[in-house]
């Protein structure tokens, strides 16, 4: 068994997703061009698309829940965004409160070509794998997820 830790390994496998997202130059090259749009935000605008595709509205408090991270982080990569013209925030009809997240025009004509790449890199990652062992491996990044929310 390999005694590096389950922390080291997923920092080993996010460190090969980006190097295999670098390599994929057409992709970053295209990214690049787009107001310097980071592969983070590729995957922010693609999981926006998702979800208006779906007709599902996305809060900032959805955002940061879905993609792990604080408040303030949301907020400052959020900031970013809307400065590069790629969504907008708007308060929720039913709560001031609240700030609905908006792809703009510029955005959605992104999404397609981000969600193809998307799409391709998922079917590297999951080469090889049954839908039973996708379950279960999916099932272990959930409970450690949920380890490490217990902990806070």
């Amino acid at each position: 068994m390999d005694n590096r830790g389950i922390g080291m390994h997923l920092r080993m496998v996010n460190n090969a997703v980006r190097r295999w997202i670098d390599r994929n130059a057409e992709f970053k090259t295209r990214m690049d061009e787009i107001k310097h749009l980071t592969c983070s935000n590729g995957w922010i605008i693609a999981y926006l698309y998702e979800m208006e595709t779906q007709g599902k509205t996305v809060y900032q408090r959805d955002f940061e829940k879905d993609f792990g991270i604080t408040r303030s982080t949301a907020s400052k990569v959020l900031t970013l965004l809307e400065k590069k013209e790629l969504l907008k925030r708007t308060q929720a009809e039913h709560d001031g409160r609240m700030k609905k997240i908006v792809l703009t025009d510029k955005s959605r004509k992104l999404s397609r070509e981000i969600g193809e790449r998307s799409a391709e890199m998922e079917r590297h990652l999951k080469k090889g794998f049954s839908e039973i062992e996708l379950e279960m491996f999916y099932g272990f990044l959930n409970r450690i997820m949920e380890n490490l929310e217990d902990s806070e």
